[in-house]
């Protein structure tokens, strides 16, 4: 099924999930390496990513959401899949946006922030796994 959010036939969705992906891993990444190694600049890098895969993430959210209303089959097992996708990813965000605002208190717990950002990335990864298969077996923006 051809995907109703797309550009010149290229679905758009797909195009923009590595953004967030990648930028909430790097948060992940540069608070890891900020906390073990107390670098303030590798701190500094987890607050940026951090709010860049918050935009990303709605920006991605917009042509996914396009699709599962007007792309993916009602009463399907596409349906039921993308409702899980989108739900997961919804989660993410929220979780996301949580620890942006936690982060920036004075003194935040480090081990629960890289606790949250370790959930949230484990979470996307089930989240992906799911939007893989939308594409490849449900054949979804195809």
């Amino acid at each position: 099924m051809k995907s109703k959010a797309h550009l010149k036939s290229h679905p758009l969705h797909p195009i923009l999930i590595p953004f967030p992906i990648a930028f909430f891993i790097g948060t992940l990444v540069s608070h890891m390496g900020g906390w073990l190694q107390d670098r303030d600049t590798w701190m500094n890098t987890a607050i940026w990513l951090n709010a860049a895969g918050i935009i990303g993430a709605l920006l991605a959210a917009i042509p996914g959401i396009i699709d599962y209303l007007y792309t993916v089959p009602p009463k399907s097992s596409a349906k039921k899949r993308a409702t899980q996708h989108g739900l997961i990813n919804t989660t993410v965000l929220i979780l996301f946006i949580f620890l942006f605002f936690y982060r920036r208190q004075y003194a935040p717990n480090h081990l629960l922030l890289s606790l949250g950002e370790l959930i949230g990335v484990t979470l996307l990864m089930i989240a992906g796994w799911m939007g893989g298969t939308l594409v490849h077996r449900n054949q979804i923006g195809v």
